[in-house]
């Protein structure tokens, strides 16, 4: 069980990652002011921060 346990979590981190990535190189929708342009990054990185606190603690409880 815990082999099957650490495979999702790597699974889930790795799909996270994707995520992320495809969010933060793909940018804004075209068209958009340059206020929503700052509101979204700064909420990509938000997710970002939360999530990797939530894999390290995870990872700690391992």
């Amino acid at each position: 069980m815990p082999l099957q346990a650490d495979g999702l979590v790597s699974l889930e981190a790795g799909a996270t990652a994707g995520a992320h990535t495809r969010i933060s190189e793909g940018g804004t929708p075209y068209g958009t002011e340059q206020d929503f342009e700052v509101g979204w990054f700064e909420g990509v990185r938000a997710v970002a921060v939360d999530l990797l606190r939530i894999a390290d603690n995870t990872a700690a409880q391992r």
